[in-house]
Order: C-alpha cells, then sequence, then structure tokens
C-alpha cells in the first residue's frame, strides 16, 4: 500500500503592510535592528507560488492535499484555482 504524500508550501508578501507591522513588532519586542534578511525584497513576489502549485496539479499527480502555510494573506492562485 502506498502512504499519502502531502506538500506544503510557505509563502508571504514581504510588501503587506500589516506583516511589516507584525515584524516591526516582533523585531522591537526582541530588542533587535531589522537585519536585511527582514526586507520586503526577500519576499518579492515573481509568481514563484503559481508555479508551484500549478507544477505540482500538472507534474505530481500523487500529492493528496496541498496545504499554504501564509501570514494571514491570501495569494492570487487560490482565486485562480477557484474558478477551476
Amino acid at each position: 500500500m502506498k502512504e499519502p504524500v502531502d506538500a506544503v508550501i510557505t509563502w508571504v508578501d514581504g510588501y503587506d503592510p500589516n506583516h511589516q507591522q507584525k515584524l516591526a513588532k516582533k523585531l522591537a519586542d526582541l530588542g533587535i535592528e531589522k537585519p536585511e534578511s527582514a526586507e520586503p525584497t526577500r519576499y518579492n513576489q515573481k509568481g514563484e507560488v503559481d508555479y508551484c502549485v500549478w507544477s505540482i496539479l500538472r507534474f505530481a499527480p500523487w500529492i493528496r492535499t496541498i496545504y499554504m502555510v501564509t501570514d494571514a494573506q491570501c495569494p492570487n492562485i487560490i482565486a485562480q484555482l477557484k474558478g477551476t
């Protein structure tokens, strides 16, 4: 018997004001300056999440469920998939 396989995708929109505010508060609570690795450009959206999801759907039919972990955000791919 084959075991079911799921996919987990992490995604965040670094330009989302709510995300930036939460990040700034967390860094302030920790008493540290914003590192270069936390710049919004780190999370530039170039369609990577769309490409990832469409690739799984097309080339990995054994994937049972795709889970997407976000920061209370909804990438455009979700709306696109609702229309299919």
